[in-house]
């Protein structure tokens, strides 16, 4: 899979036809799920950021779509990055949906924390947007020069 702008430009806004009565908070012509979706976009539009929420997705290996909460595109790198937002909750089937959406994206060849980076809320700890800001940082960084994620060595 090449995540480029040909990629991101076939990406349609706001695709995911599921549950639409939980997009409930508004920001910039779009309703998010949450406060926190609506601060992510917020920060990508403030920072000039073009993002795509909950595009629709065909992964290698899957029979169905996905919908990422946000596709990045870093304009200067010709790449996407995906960025999953996860309300963490106490519920054993949020957990194993958590699972699966891991899955998925490893399943796909995509790497965490490069190709894919993940933010959490908390019930405990409200989502803090420089968690987001240091992500992204970290994801271009390692992607320009080429760490291993893994183990934050030099390939």
């Amino acid at each position: 899979m090449i995540i480029d702008r040909r990629f991101f430009d076939s990406l349609k806004h706001d695709s995911n036809p599921y549950y639409p009565e939980h997009k409930t908070i508004y920001y910039n012509g779009t309703y998010y799920r949450s406060a926190a979706e609506a601060t992510i976009a917020r920060f990508y539009t403030e920072n000039g950021i073009p993002f795509k929420y909950e595009p629709e997705i065909w992964l290698q290996g899957l029979t169905h779509p996905i919908y990422t909460d946000f596709v990045i595109l870093i304009e200067e790198l010709d790449l996407c990055k995906f960025h999953e937002h996860f309300g963490l909750k106490n519920s054993a089937d949020y957990s194993r949906k958590t699972s699966t959406t891991y899955n998925n994206y490893s399943g796909a060849g995509l790497l965490p924390e490069l190709d894919v980076f993940y933010t959490y809320d908390v019930d405990d700890v409200p989502f803090d947007i420089r968690t987001l800001s240091t992500k992204l940082n970290s994801a271009v960084y390692d992607t320009l020069f080429g760490f291993d994620v893994s183990c934050k060595q030099p390939k």
